[in-house]
C-alpha cells in the first residue's frame, strides 16, 4: 500500500542561545525554534492520523474534487481488490463502481463537492467476479478558509448483512404463507379453533370459535383464556395449563364459556402446546367443541331420573308433589310450582298442591281462570300444547 510521502524532521535541535547575544537574535532565533516545533508536530498529528486510518477495516479513500483517488488506506485495499494501492492512485473512483452504480457515485461526489455530506449504497464486484455490497458516504474536507478542499469517503462492506437481511424477510414471508395457509385451515374447522400465547392471551381464532363465544376475533385478541371461562371451572382449568405447560402433557377438559350476551356455553376443549426449535413452550392450542345440547340432555335425563326416584320413596300425592315441585323449582329456577285442575266449562282453576320457596306465600286454592292463566296460555292448554 502506498502512505503519502512523511515530512523529513532533523534529529538535532539548534543549540541553546548566549547570554551575550543581543534581543535580535534571540527573537530570531525563537521564531526558528518555533516553526521546526511546530513542523514536528505536524509530522507527528500525520503520522498518528495515518494510523488511525490503517486501524479501520473500513475503506477510507481521499479525493480531489473531481474524484480523483488521492489516498487509500489498509481497509480500502479490500474495497480496490488489490494489496498494492499505488496503480490506483490518481484514477477516478467513480470508475471503480458498476455500471449501474457510477451516476450514484458521481451524484455523491458533485453533492460532497457542493458541501453536503451524502451517502448511498452500491455493488462493487472483486477481482474474482464477486459481487459485493458497499454502504458509502462521502463527506467534503474543508480548508482554513472555509471552503471545500478534499472529499473524504468512507466504505463499509455490507454484504454479508444484506445477505442476513434477505434472509430474514424471505423467513417472515414464509411464515406469513405458513400463517396464512394455517389460518386458512383453521377457518374451515367445523370446530373452533383458537390459539393462545403463555399467559392465554388469544392471538388467534376461527369464525366457530366466534360463534362459540359470541365475540368477534378482534373483541377475542383483547381478552385471555381466563376471562371467558366461567369462574368456577377456571381453578381446575389453570392447573391442568400450567402443567401441561411444564409437562408437555395435552389435555382434554369440559367446562363453560361466558358468552358475550352473558349466556352460558358449554364446551368441550382439546389442549395441546406448541413449542420452538429448542423444544420451549411457545403457544398453545386449542380445540373447541360445543356441548351445550349434550350437557343439557344429560340435565333433562339427571332430573327425569331424580323425580323416578321420589315417586318410588313417597307415598303421598303431597309428598310427592312437594318433592317434585321443589327439585321443578330449582330446576327451572321458579319460585311456585302449582299442580292444578282448569275447569273450562266454569272458568276455574283450582290448584290441589303446590310448592312455593320460602319468601313466596300458597297459592293453593281455587280461582278465576282469567285472573290464573294469561289468554295465550289459556289458548295453548286448550290446543294441549306445554307452556313454559
Amino acid at each position: 500500500m502506498v502512505e503519502p510521502t512523511s515530512c523529513s524532521t532533523s534529529s538535532s535541535f539548534p543549540p541553546s542561545p548566549d547570554c551575550t547575544q543581543d534581543r535580535t537574535d534571540v527573537s530570531s532565533q525563537g521564531k526558528a525554534e518555533g516553526a521546526n516545533s511546530a513542523q514536528l508536530l505536524n509530522s507527528t498529528l500525520e503520522i498518528q492520523t495515518l494510523q488511525i486510518l490503517n486501524s479501520s477495516d473500513d475503506c477510507i479513500l481521499v479525493l480531489d474534487l473531481t474524484g480523483c483517488i488521492l489516498f487509500v488506506n489498509r481497509g480500502g485495499q479490500t474495497f480496490l481488490g488489490t494489496e498494492n494501492s499505488r496503480p490506483f492512485l490518481n484514477t477516478f473512483w467513480t470508475e471503480f463502481w458498476q455500471q449501474s452504480e457510477q451516476q450514484a457515485a458521481s451524484d455523491a461526489i458533485a453533492r460532497a463537492a457542493a458541501g453536503e455530506v451524502f451517502s448511498f449504497e452500491g455493488y462493487r464486484s472483486t477481482p474474482r467476479g464477486e459481487a459485493r455490497c458497499w454502504h458509502t458516504k462521502i463527506s467534503p474536507i474543508h480548508g482554513v478558509d472555509g471552503r471545500v478542499e478534499r472529499l473524504l469517503c468512507i466504505a463499509r462492506d455490507i454484504t454479508e448483512h444484506k445477505q442476513i437481511k434477505a434472509s430474514g424477510e424471505q423467513a417472515e414471508e414464509k411464515l406469513r404463507e405458513s400463517e396464512d395457509r394455517y389460518q386458512a385451515i383453521v377457518n374451515q374447522a367445523v370446530t373452533g379453533v383458537a390459539r393462545v400465547d403463555l399467559a392465554g392471551r388469544l392471538t388467534l381464532v376461527n369464525q366457530k370459535y366466534c360463534d362459540i363465544t359470541g365475540y368477534s376475533a378482534d373483541e377475542l385478541y383483547q381478552r385471555r383464556m381466563q376471562d371467558i371461562t366461567h369462574p368456577e371451572d377456571l381453578p381446575r382449568n389453570i392447573e391442568l395449563f400450567t402443567r401441561m405447560l411444564t409437562e408437555g402433557t395435552p389435555f382434554e377438559i369440559e367446562k363453560r364459556y361466558i358468552r358475550k350476551d352473558g349466556s352460558i356455553v358449554w364446551v368441550n376443549n382439546s389442549l395441546y402446546v406448541i413449542c420452538d426449535r429448542h423444544s420451549q413452550p411457545q403457544s398453545v392450542v386449542a380445540i373447541a367443541l360445543d356441548i351445550t345440547e349434550r350437557k343439557r340432555r344429560e340435565a333433562h335425563g339427571a332430573f327425569l331420573s331424580e323425580i323416578g326416584e321420589d315417586f318410588s320413596r313417597f307415598s303421598t300425592a303431597n309428598e310427592i308433589m312437594q318433592a317434585i315441585g321443589a327439585k321443578i323449582g330449582a330446576y327451572l329456577q321458579i319460585t311456585t310450582c302449582n299442580f292444578a285442575d282448569v275447569d273450562v266449562t266454569h272458568g276455574q282453576v283450582t290448584v290441589h298442591h303446590g310448592w312455593s320457596s320460602p319468601d313466596v306465600p300458597s297459592t293453593v286454592g281455587t280461582f278465576c281462570l282469567s285472573q290464573y292463566l294469561r289468554p295465550e296460555f289459556e289458548r295453548a292448554s286448550q290446543a294441549g300444547e306445554t307452556v313454559v
